[in-house]
């Protein structure tokens, strides 16, 4: 977190169950910088949950990526394209790394005057 220039930058990794044969995975996006999408063992974002992120560490493989036009009202998508069709009833586990911008939805920084103790400043989402 960097309160300095008010972004996050970090990673998500999503279990996900497919239920219909599909090639790519489609994903919300409001002014965030993907940085790198990657297919990681399936099942690893249960398995980071119980160990701890600092716990464990995997490895994954690079996917591309494309994001559509950005719109105002709605945002826009990020498109994963997976390594192979997946089948329905398949699972996969795909990880982004990401970094967001001080006008990203959902966070709100505040400057240490703003905050009670007036010492420390505040990030909330």
């Amino acid at each position: 977190m960097d309160f300095n220039h008010e972004h996050v930058v970090g990673a998500v990794t999503h279990d996900l169950e497919v239920l219909k044969d599909t090639d790519h995975v489609v994903f919300d996006n409001w002014l965030i910088e993907i940085l790198q999408c990657e297919s990681v063992p399936q099942g690893s974002a249960q398995e980071m949950r119980k160990a701890g992120t600092e716990e464990l560490e995997i490895l994954g493989a690079d996917l591309t990526w494309t994001i559509d036009q950005y719109n105002p009202l709605i945002g826009d998508a990020l498109t994963v394209q997976l390594d192979r069709t997946y089948l329905k009833g398949e699972t996969l586990t795909v990880r982004i790394y990401y970094r967001t911008s001080p006008d990203a939805q959902a966070f709100s920084w505040m400057k240490p005057s703003q905050t009670a103790g007036g010492k420390l400043p505040y990030m909330y989402t």
